[in-house]
């Protein structure tokens, strides 16, 4: 029961942890483009002739000759608004797309993933000791049950981005059992170190 206790709460701190770290980094995000947006509307307003020069410059970074790259940006600087978001995503590095995410979205969908995941050894090791199996045999189903839902994420993670998918199985896998490891190497130093000095 002390096992069953301890699994749910680590369950929910690391949700809680994930989640509320993926809103924060979402909403840092979010508050760098709008900031960067702004920064770079003032400049259009007040130096135009300095921002239209950085873009033909960089355009000619690109292998435009100079011509072509003036009358480009000519063009561009019309639209005011179009110009800023192509100066943010060519010369910053950052889409203007970023400012519309919504990071409690991100948040809760980080948290949710974290839950369901990791949930589902849990609801075995309950049935398991339901069922009466011992506490190894619980163990071991529990490691077996693990690994193939670190081979779903890794097989779903595969998919959604199109990459190799025997590449994201194995590497899905290998980082979940590197993270068991470091956990059980810790506990156990912890266990005999702190607990041999109480």
């Amino acid at each position: 029961m002390y096992v069953l206790i301890l699994g749910i709460a680590k369950l929910l701190a690391g949700a809680i942890s994930m989640g509320v770290g993926d809103f924060l980094a979402t909403d840092a995000q979010v508050d760098l483009v709008k900031r960067e947006r702004k920064r770079e509307e003032w400049e259009f307003d007040n130096y135009p002739e300095g921002e239209v020069r950085e873009m033909i410059e960089l355009y000619m970074s690109k292998g435009l000759d100079e011509p072509s790259a003036t009358r480009l940006v000519e063009i561009l600087s019309q639209k005011r608004d179009a110009f800023v978001d192509i100066m943010m995503a060519e010369e910053l590095g950052i889409s203007i797309d970023d400012a519309e995410e919504t990071p409690w979205k991100h948040g809760l969908v980080n948290f949710t993933s974290f839950m369901i995941f990791g949930i589902v050894p849990l609801i075995v090791f309950i049935i398991a000791i339901a069922a009466g199996a011992s506490g190894e045999t619980t163990f071991y189903i529990a490691i077996g049950v693990t690994a193939l839902t670190l081979c779903g994420m890794g097989l779903l993670k595969g998919r959604l981005t199109k990459t190799n998918i025997l590449l994201s199985v194995l590497i899905t896998l290998g980082l979940g059992a590197l993270s068991a490891v470091i956990g059980w190497a810790i506990s156990f130093i912890l266990q005999k170190y702190v607990g041999a000095a109480e």
